[in-house]
């Protein structure tokens, strides 16, 4: 995956008021959920070329491999209920901490193998044809 970075031929307008209610509605739940939630606010306005918008789709959710935030995600979900990496986890009993595990382990492994990211890979193209690499 190209990594670029932002050019003032991004600019950005006021969220969606769809959108917005959404981001309002979990903001204030955790300060770094309300990091990502800033994030997605400045994507929601965004106005940029068919170039840049390829891009931002390919970096949101269109890696085959699943390198992408979508697959990001997923994999924190992970981190977060993995008792080797949040200890905080063990304080669970064992059979729930396995069950924990294993539900966002294949959450992750659904996001990573089944989501349909050839779709947003078309839809790149349609964006850039020169986006794939031939």
């Amino acid at each position: 995956m190209q990594h670029r970075t932002h050019t003032a031929a991004d600019t950005g307008t006021q969220t969606p008021a769809d959108l917005q209610t959404r981001i309002d509605e979990l903001t204030g739940i955790y300060p770094a959920v309300d990091k990502i939630l800033d994030g997605i606010n400045d994507l929601a306005g965004l106005i940029s070329t068919p170039e840049r918008t390829a891009v931002a789709l390919m970096a949101l959710a269109g890696d085959p491999d699943g390198r992408d935030v979508i697959g990001l995600l997923a994999d924190t979900l992970v981190r977060l209920t993995d008792q080797n990496s949040n200890p905080g986890i063990a304080t669970i009993p064992a059979a729930r901490q396995h069950d924990i595990r294993e539900r966002t382990q294949e959450f992750a492994a659904y996001v990573r193998d089944f989501l349909p990211r050839d779709l947003v890979v078309w839809t790149t193209w349609d964006l850039d044809p020169s986006s794939i690499p031939a």
